[in-house]
């Protein structure tokens, strides 16, 4: 029987053994360095939107950032503390719903303030109203008091046609609060 060391010359077996051996080698650092090189490539991407969402936070809390920040609280705080006693939180409160319903010709039939219901760090100042006008009056006064300096928010309403009047005028009722801090 004939092997095949037998027909390959020497001279050949080594090239061929060498050969062989490249072949091994270079199939081997493709599977490996396939995966490796993949992985390699996932964690420069991942890195890169790391530093973009970084890049953005930086930018976000800039010191000039902060300073604005710091400067729309100083507004609002100056706005919301309690600048005098009870009784002249509530006749502010009062003042600037009149002020606001007689800027847009709605009449108050009865304001009737609530007593103020104090809380650890604020007190909540409650006022209700009742108002006959036509239904884009209460529209504008919504919005006016909603956009109140004094920040009154409107909790509930209430509307009825009133019988017997011109057409569209409403009969409502409404409780209005504003949080003062202490």
């Amino acid at each position: 029987m004939m092997s095949l060391g037998s027909i390959i010359p020497r001279s050949r077996k080594t090239v061929l053994f060498l050969v062989a051996v490249l072949f091994v080698i270079i199939l081997g650092v493709g599977i490996w360095i396939g995966p490796v090189g993949n992985q390699f490539k996932r964690l420069d991407e991942s890195i890169a939107g790391q530093e973009k969402r970084l890049a953005r936070n930086l930018r976000t809390i800039a010191p000039s950032s902060k300073g604005a920040v710091l400067k729309a609280y100083q507004e609002y705080g100056n706005t919301i503390p309690k600048k005098g006693s009870t009784a002249e939180e509530s006749a502010a409160m009062l003042a600037e719903i009149q002020k606001v319903a007689s800027d847009l010709g709605i009449v108050l039939t009865a304001t009737k303030p609530r007593e103020p219901k104090p809380e650890k760090d604020y007190e909540e100042y409650e006022v209700d109203i009742e108002i006959q006008c036509k239904m884009r009056q209460i529209v504008s006064l919504l919005y006016g008091l909603e956009s109140s300096p004094q920040l009154l928010r409107v909790e509930r309403l209430a509307l009825d046609l009133k019988a017997g009047e011109g057409a569209g005028t409403l009969r409502g009722t409404l409780l209005v609060s504003k949080c003062v801090t202490l």
